[in-house]
């Protein structure tokens, strides 16, 4: 299944300049072809620049409210902001700092936690049946 969300977020760096430009995103998550990471596509005059990151670091960011925090290590990092989460995106073609609204990723976040809640109980019911028909119980 195939969770989507979409807002408007704002570009607030690019490659170190202060800009203020709003652009369309959209965070997706697919259970099937990657159950671990979520999928960020930001739309720009036509263009669809997609980046990739695990779900968890998502959720620790909307979890994160201190400024101080940096969450993430990697090309995708994250951190809190009030009503906002900074999302920092660096990679060899340049780096961009993007506000998210807290709310949208929080309830996108909890969309797809009550979706992986779901395989977790799917998962482990499958488990017990297996277990009882091999075991004869």
């Amino acid at each position: 299944m195939i969770t989507r969300k979409f807002f408007t977020a704002h570009v607030v760096r690019a490659n170190g300049a202060p800009v203020n430009v709003p652009v369309q995103i959209e965070l997706a998550y697919d259970d099937v072809s990657d159950p671990f990471a979520v999928r960020a596509v930001f739309y720009d005059n036509g263009q669809e620049i997609v980046w990739h990151f695990s779900r968890d670091l998502l959720k620790e960011a909307v979890e994160s409210r201190g400024p101080i925090a940096i969450i993430g290590a990697g090309d995708v990092k994250f951190q809190g902001q009030g009503q906002m989460i900074a999302m920092c995106l660096g990679g060899v073609e340049g780096h961009a700092d993007v506000l998210l609204p807290r709310q949208a990723v929080a309830s996108f976040v909890s969309e797809v936690d009550a979706l992986t809640g779901q395989i977790a109980e799917d998962v482990d019911s499958a488990i017990d049946d297996f277990l009882e028909e091999v075991l004869g119980e």
